[in-house]
């Protein structure tokens, strides 16, 4: 192998084309090193070029087409002006994604569809194109399709024959537009069975050399990769060769048309004469094949809409939830607070008690009953008080339910006033307090006065006074 070449991986998705890719670059052909990362549909990775991937959805979108159409677009749009920019661009993207490498693999199911495109875009660079086209039972291939879409859409989108159609579509096109390039078809099956005997059949029809078939370490790895079929085999209707083409099923057709690549190659009377039995049933079908296929994005769209909205719903539900836990834990504080207010009422009670104790024992002393009666006052009032915040609360406790912002509010008030009523009944307790001691210490004092001689002196004299005033009486 001499000069620079371009290794493409040219045909049908779900036919091994990931597992061919991998094999070759294992081999030593260059990928770039943005790819399409590995999904759910292929866990061990697409090994396709995402610039690549994403050109090719461009071009097909501007000649009117997408990667899994049933019908094919006009070859003339390939001599339109776009279809020339798109070249060049095809040109530049390859020239900087693998840096002039003069071994490189592009793998994308897409360029099967668009080969004028990228052969005419690698020659421009000096590259020699090779051509290796997976073959897979269309069958297996439309199963595949089918049950990757089941994983994760619940609606089929790939109902017979769909898959064979598409299957139709690609392989022809790759047979077809490769037959002025070296090539080389692999079975899917035989890969599996001994990629090594493939790999070298493969070098030898394209008269290509693997720069690391032989190493130890990339042998192991293709090995780990190749792990075993991706399903088993599906049932395919049974047809005979010597059946018309026009009367058999659209499976049974492309059916045969594998059949027929992996006995004998591109038998190119064979491949033409399937080919246009294709074209007319396409042709014929075209505007059942068109509405089938406008179909799918109104479904799409529809699954799209209805999954956000379920994702909206539950999100309403989850802060749904959320709102009733926080107004049950703000009705638990709300309960303490009333508690706490009856303990405070009780407190009220007692200090008003022990007031009007101390009033009756003190009535001797106008100037301290008079200041008892302002200090219960005071009392009453803070009691009247915390009755009128205890019915703001009352009030407050329907209105909470429909505004917690203004639950948090009343409570902080509720604590301030309830701090206010403590500092308060303290002060009382206080001043109750200095009241006994000074009531306690006039009676010592009055007491200490009956003890004293002067007292006892006085008695006379006070008798005296009072025979006195009851002698002055009776005289008036």
């Amino acid at each position: 192998m001499t000069g620079k070449t371009a290794v493409l991986i040219t045909g049908m998705h779900r036919s091994g084309t990931s597992a061919l890719a991998r094999c070759v670059s294992l081999l030593g052909a260059k990928l770039p090193d943005m790819l399409v990362p590995a999904n759910a549909g292929n866990p061990e990775g697409h090994w396709e070029p995402k610039a690549v991937v994403d050109l090719n959805d461009r071009m097909l979108a501007d000649a009117g087409s997408e990667v899994y159409s049933m019908i094919d677009f006009g070859r003339a749009w390939f001599d339109s002006a776009r279809a020339q920019l798109f070249r060049e661009e095809a040109a530049k993207l390859v020239e900087s994604a693998y840096d002039g490498d003069p071994f490189i693999i592009i793998k994308d199911p897409r360029t099967a569809l668009l080969l004028p495109i990228w052969e005419d875009a690698l020659r421009r660079l000096d590259y020699r194109v090779v051509h290796i086209l997976p073959l897979r039972s269309p069958a297996e291939v439309a199963d595949s399709l089918r049950r990757r879409h089941l994983k994760d859409f619940p609606y089929d989108g790939w109902a017979a024959p769909r898959g064979e159609f598409v299957w139709m579509r690609y392989t022809l096109s790759a047979v077809q537009g490769t037959r002025p390039s070296p090539r080389a078809f692999v079975r899917y099956e035989d890969l599996l069975a001994d990629w090594r005997r493939e790999m070298r059949r493969v070098a030898q029809e394209t008269n290509i050399t693997w720069p690391r078939l032989g190493s130890i370490e990339a042998e192991r790895a293709i090995d780990g990769f190749l792990h075993g079929p991706e399903a088993g085999p599906v049932h395919r209707d049974a047809i005979g060769d010597g059946e018309a083409l026009s009367s058999v099923t659209p499976s049974q057709l492309a059916e045969r048309f594998y059949r027929t690549l992996s006995e004998r190659g591109d038998d190119q009377q064979a491949t033409d004469a399937i080919a246009s039995e294709f074209a007319t049933r396409t042709t014929r079908m075209g505007e059942l094949l068109a509405a089938f296929e406008a179909m799918y994005p109104v479904v799409w769209r529809y699954y799209e809409e209805s999954t956000r909205a379920a994702a909206q719903i539950e999100s309403a539900r989850r802060t749904e939830a959320g709102m009733h836990q926080a107004i049950q834990a703000l009705w638990t504080k709300l309960n303490e607070h009333v508690d706490d207010k009856g303990a405070l009422r009780q407190l009220l009670d007692s200090t008003s008690e022990r007031a009007r104790s101390f009033e009756q024992h003190a009535i001797s002393f106008d100037f301290e009953r008079e200041e008892l009666k302002k200090l219960i006052a005071e009392l009453r009032n803070l009691y009247d008080h915390e009755v009128a915040v205890r019915r703001d609360a009352e009030e407050g406790r329907e209105a909470l339910r429909d505004h917690a912002a203004a639950l948090h509010r009343q409570l902080e008030q509720a604590e301030q006033d309830r701090e206010a009523l403590r500092n308060h009944a303290a002060e009382v307790h206080r001043q109750l307090d200095e009241r006994s001691v000074e009531c306690e210490n006039a009676h010592q004092a009055l007491r200490g006065i009956h003890r004293s001689l002067a007292w006892r002196l006085s008695a006379p004299l006070r008798a005296v006074a009072r025979l006195t005033r009851a002698v002055s009486g009776r005289a008036r």
